[in-house]
């Protein structure tokens, strides 16, 4: 049981982790061009949807699995070895 709980938190703490991460560079990364607030007011007012793309959210899903597996692993390694002794 204790497998299970250790999973789960790593997973959900570095899925976090890995989002806000991830966040944080896309920001610094993007250029924000101060010519264009001054066309904004010409814009359209119409908002056009389109379809989400859910690959970088997999990316991050599929690298938290496998570091949170990782970890659950190096615990389950450090747990056996201590109740052996």
């Amino acid at each position: 049981m204790k497998k299970y709980i250790v999973f789960s938190l790593s997973f959900i703490s570095i899925f976090v982790i890995v989002q806000w991460f991830s966040g944080m560079l896309l920001t610094m990364l993007y250029p924000p061009d101060p010519s264009l607030w001054k066309e904004a007011e010409h814009f359209s007012t119409k908002v056009q949807f389109v379809r989400p793309t859910h690959f970088p959210s997999l990316i991050c899903l599929l690298f938290s699995f496998v570091i949170s597996f990782l970890i659950t692993k190096l615990f389950q390694k450090r747990f056996s070895h201590s109740h052996c002794d």
